[in-house]
């Protein structure tokens, strides 16, 4: 293993850069992202279906959500998402071990990775299970199931879980990776061990006012990605069979599915906000090199030379001080000697020569090596090259730049004459950089203008005119009106007269099927000048019931009626007799009377 040739280049990253790495990481490493993840939350899975599924038992397609059942629909909602927000960090420890090992070598096999997370195994239910709140919360939406809804438990307490477990989240994220990555035990009878609490102290205090401020930007954009995740999959769904309706299917599926996946995208997205606070504290990209270079030139053994004391209590035979000296002035200076190295590959050094003492002292261990010349007695500066075939055509910011040759590197560290310099605009932004600023400023000047003309030429009408006009009795029809007549389903759209004056002639001459027709549009009509609705042509005929429902439930009630005579009639082919249709003439007074004043409807 090379340790400064990762898969994933070790510097100092900004939030937008580990964002755009973690999508990276998913295409690059996608059984860790897909398999070990569902291995690792299957169980939580199958937990939450069993604990929430029956709140969807009544979310039907052919039926609005009122009373019971919209308070189940919520608190459904509600609970889901919080057992996922907090099963989340123990649900991704399979996939928090294969990434953290794939950054430094190959991707371990799914045994191994299931062999290594067993080892830690209690530790991380205490941790991650209890002590993070997954199991309590299960527990308590165990000891709820099958009772009726309560502000306090299915709104209150699960928001305060939530919100407690964002708190300590964001100032201690990084627990996972300390106990699967590091193995820091939780307790020790040594003083000298480093627990988890030494190392999360030692982590996470230095940083902990940024860590809070990415966990809420993160928090935010995640937000936003699973409102994009779930919707994309409910409009699939909706253009393959037609099926808009927020039904069983839609909640107990594509609802978690959503949550599972963003929560995947959690786990990626920390393991690499973890990697980027060791780099900023412990300066990881230097060490790394360091020990590379010293692990190549002198072997694995250079990096467990024992200390003095150890040498100096050590049983030794022969010339013990003499072995002693030579033990410790190797350990020394190969120490030494790859720290020049790695600073002269950067060009930070010249060339250093040692001294007869030095060479008295280093020339048997170093005769052999590339970075002395045992003739001249001086150490050799060695260029590094990038081996790191794996980012050739990977375009990306964060990835180091494939080797060049030794011309080219001599050609672009040559500074440039000072009459031809880069063309710039405010030192480090150039022309083409501002050049594509500004066409992004007309692209959201365009869509602001386009924004502005909808709004400007759309039939809502923020500023209702006052109810009676809908009401009224007339031939002809204002402007108001066609536009929202405009909105009306297609089989409610082909009239030139006001349908309440149409639905009156109709019903005179006993043509009840057409009537209906009628009826129906008039009554969309005073529902959304009343605000209790709004019209809009892609609407089904139950989604404007469940809207007026959500509104006035009596209101509601008596649309549901016009509408299934509506559907019978107008769909089904059966024909409204006079009396079927004298009840519906009665429901639409008494709606015409809660809507306006009845001295206003006889106007």
């Amino acid at each position: 293993m090379q340790l400064d040739q990762t898969n994933v280049a070790i510097r100092v990253r900004t939030l937008s850069e580990i964002g755009d790495l973690s999508l990276m990481m998913v295409r690059r490493y996608p059984r860790a992202f897909v398999r070990e993840f569902i291995l690792g939350a299957v169980f939580w899975m199958i937990v939450n279906t069993i604990l929430l599924g029956w709140m969807t038992l009544d979310f039907s397609s052919n039926e609005t959500f009122e009373g019971e059942t919209d308070a189940l629909f919520w608190r459904y909602l509600i609970w889901m998402a919080t057992l996922v927000f907090l099963q989340t960090p123990i649900a991704g420890v399979l996939s928090t071990y294969s990434l953290g090992q794939s950054i430094f070598e190959s991707q371990p096999p799914l045994r191994r990775t299931l062999r290594e997370c067993r080892k830690m195994f209690w530790p991380l239910v205490w941790t991650l299970g209890v002590k993070r709140m997954a199991i309590p919360a299960v527990a308590i939406v165990a000891f709820r199931w099958g009772q009726e809804s309560s502000g306090f438990y299915d709104v209150a307490l699960p928001i305060t879980l939530v919100l407690v477990a964002s708190v300590v989240r964001s100032n201690r994220p990084f627990l996972a990776e300390m106990i699967l990555l590091e193995r820091c035990p939780i307790k020790s009878p040594s003083p000298n061990v480093i627990t988890l609490a030494r190392r999360s102290k030692a982590l996470h205090t230095p940083l902990s006012s940024e860590l809070g401020g990415r966990f809420l930007s993160v928090a935010l954009v995640l937000s936003a990605l699973l409102g994009c995740v779930f919707y994309s999959i409910f409009w699939v769904r909706g253009i393959t069979l037609s099926d808009w309706t927020v039904d069983t299917v839609a909640m107990l599926v594509f609802y978690p599915l959503a949550l599972w996946v963003i929560a995947s995208l959690s786990v990626v997205v920390r393991l690499l906000g973890y990697l980027d606070a060791r780099i900023r504290l412990e300066g990881w990209e230097v060490e790394l090199a360091i020990r590379a270079e010293a692990i190549r030139q002198f072997g694995e053994d250079i990096m467990s030379i024992p200390t003095p004391a150890e040498i100096v209590d050590s049983p030794v035979t022969g010339n013990s001080s003499g072995a002693t000296a030579s033990r410790v002035g190797a350990g020394t200076a190969i120490l030494l000697f790859a720290l020049i190295s790695c600073v002269n590959s950067h060009g930070f050094a010249q060339d250093v020569s040692l001294d007869s003492a030095s060479e008295t002292r280093f020339d048997p261990v170093v005769a052999d090596s590339a970075w002395f010349d045992s003739e001249s007695k001086t150490i050799v500066p060695i260029e590094v090259v990038d081996r790191r075939t794996d980012t050739l055509n990977r375009e990306s910011r964060w990835t180091p730049k494939p080797p060049q040759s030794k011309a080219k590197t001599a050609q672009k560290n040559t500074p440039p004459p000072a009459t031809t310099g880069p063309t710039t605009f405010w030192g480090a932004l150039t022309w083409g950089n501002l050049f594509g600023w500004f066409l992004l400023f007309l692209l959201m000047s365009a869509l602001i203008a386009a924004l502005a003309y909808v709004f400007a030429n759309s039939s809502f009408d923020f500023r209702p005119a006052p109810i009676q006009q809908t009401l009224v009795r007339q031939e002809s029809l204002d402007d108001q009106t066609k536009r929202r007549i405009a909105e009306l389903p297609a089989e409610l759209r082909d009239t030139d007269v006001h349908p309440r004056t149409e639905l009156e002639r109709l019903m005179q001459q006993g043509d009840y099927d057409r009537a209906i027709i009628f009826l129906y549009g008039h009554q969309l009509l005073m529902l959304d000048r009343a605000a209790w609705l709004r019209l809009s042509r892609w609407k089904t005929n139950h989604q404007y019931v469940r809207e007026a429902r959500g509104n006035r439930l009596p209101a509601g009630d008596l649309l549901a009626e016009t509408v299934q005579a509506f559907e019978r009639s107008y769909f089904g082919r059966h024909s409204l007799n006079g009396e079927q249709f004298n009840l519906l003439w009665q429901n639409n007074l008494q709606l015409e009377s809660m809507i306006a004043p009845p001295a206003v409807a006889k106007a």
